[in-house]
């Protein structure tokens, strides 16, 4: 995949990448692009959980909504303490509403925006949005799935961080 024909980013939040950059990202990708079997993406029936147990606290599901928005469907344990908020069944505009701009929001729908309008992975690394948590680097991965036909019906995504190196821009 390349980054090329992935759309700007909104803001400096975050930047997409041509591939997962963190171990439990390319574990994900590895599991997904395995289920695919020759079809350009897995329908959400053939993925299970139990195969990812040793990164399913970092896993969330998503569905698009015809308003352009995204219902959470799981959004597992890991992600929760990331965030401080039980996500499962809000929509992704709920989110970081009080972030300067709603930024937090703005960032994940553009991200998973991309994965629908591909229609194939999208790779993504933001740094933190908030000053105490400040020396995180956050590596997102949004996996479409179909869900009983050929269009993109959820998105299979996760979350893992790294910490910021010493000298590497904040």
């Amino acid at each position: 995949m390349s980054s090329s024909d992935l759309p700007a980013a909104p803001d400096a939040g975050f930047t997409f990448v041509a591939a997962p950059s963190h171990p439990g990202a390319e574990r994900l990708f590895a599991y997904w692009s395995e289920k695919c079997a020759g079809k350009a993406m897995p329908d959400r029936a053939d993925i299970n959980l139990a195969d990812l147990s040793d990164i399913a606290p970092n896993l969330a599901i998503t569905e698009p909504l015809e308003d352009g928005d995204f219902r959470i469907r799981l959004f597992s344990s890991a992600l929760t303490q990331m965030t401080g908020e039980e996500r499962t069944g809000m929509k992704v505009s709920e989110i970081g509403r009080s972030s300067p701009e709603n930024a937090i929001s703005r960032r994940w729908s553009a991200i998973q925006k991309a994965a629908v309008s591909r229609g194939a992975p999208v790779f993504a690394v933001t740094k933190a949005s908030s000053a105490e948590r400040d020396h995180l680097i956050y590596h997102a991965v949004c996996l479409p799935l179909t869900h009983g036909g050929s269009e993109v019906g959820q998105i299979l995504g996760a979350l893992f961080t790294t910490y910021r190196q010493t000298g590497e821009p904040s």
